[in-house]
């Protein structure tokens, strides 16, 4: 029996330190080496924390570029994200790919109760999220493959007495993504504006389960959106794909 040629890919291990990014990385590589080793084009990716993690992508969307991939971790952080990027995203050539990532940075911001300290100042937290973003892009930049950058959703978790920052926090660094996204030619999709109450810092609660993480109705304002803004890149909503029988 000849020896099986195998396709050299990425693997990023462990990070070492307790993050949420762990507990996928045996699934995503074992995911990624499928991909590679059998030549599978990837049409379009989707990359980010639990909010991208808990979208059931195959449901929204159909994607005539090839598979259409999720690699959402919950829990995920800027810095992980980045550390991870080029094994969960850039070896795979997405011919796009959908990047929301940071408002899990924003939990620095709370009190620790536990310690009994402060949380970071918001300058602070800001700056490490725009820098890992920052890098991200740089790689996408430098690797020729096409990223939109996509708005942090607003919250309404009334529940944490940070929130009110939290809400300020998301909508300063959509500012600092935003003008990434110019800087390095990238389109940027505003999710926020569509689901934010008429503060502009507040979510509509209708489209949340928890306050944070979207439901089925802020789920499908999201898909729509996307749709709207980009229609030239092979996706159209699984509705559409089943009434046509594609």
């Amino acid at each position: 029996m000849d020896k099986m040629e195998r396709v050299e890919f990425l693997r990023p291990g462990w990070f070492g330190v307790d993050c949420p990014a762990d507990t996928r990385r045996v699934e995503f590589d074992l995911r990624n080496q499928g991909v590679l080793q059998r030549r599978l084009p990837v049409g379009a990716l989707f990359l980010g924390d639990s909010i991208t993690h808990y979208w059931e992508i195959e449901s929204y969307f159909a994607c005539r570029t090839g598979l259409l991939l999720n690699r959402g971790i919950g829990g995920d952080r800027t810095e992980f994200c980045l550390r991870r990027l080029e094994a969960d995203a850039i070896q795979l050539r997405p011919v796009i790919t959908f990047l929301m990532i940071g408002i899990n940075n924003s939990w620095d911001l709370a009190y620790d109760d536990w310690r009994r300290l402060p949380g970071q100042p918001m300058d602070k937290v800001l700056e490490q999220a725009e820098k890992d973003i920052r890098a991200m892009a740089q790689k996408f930049s430098d690797a020729g493959l096409r990223l939109v950058l996509c708005s942090v959703l607003p919250t309404c978790m009334y529940f944490t007495r940070e929130d009110p920052q939290r809400r300020e926090y998301t909508v300063k660094l959509n500012r600092k993504i935003q003008e990434i996204a110019g800087e390095f030619g990238f389109s940027y999709l505003d999710y926020h504006s569509a689901m934010v109450q008429a503060d502009g810092l507040t979510a509509m609660e209708d489209y949340f389960f928890d306050g944070i993480h979207p439901n089925v109705f802020g789920y499908q304002v999201m898909a729509k959106r996307l749709l709207e803004q980009f229609p030239e890149v092979g996706l159209e909503s699984m509705e559409d794909h089943l009434k046509h029988g594609r």
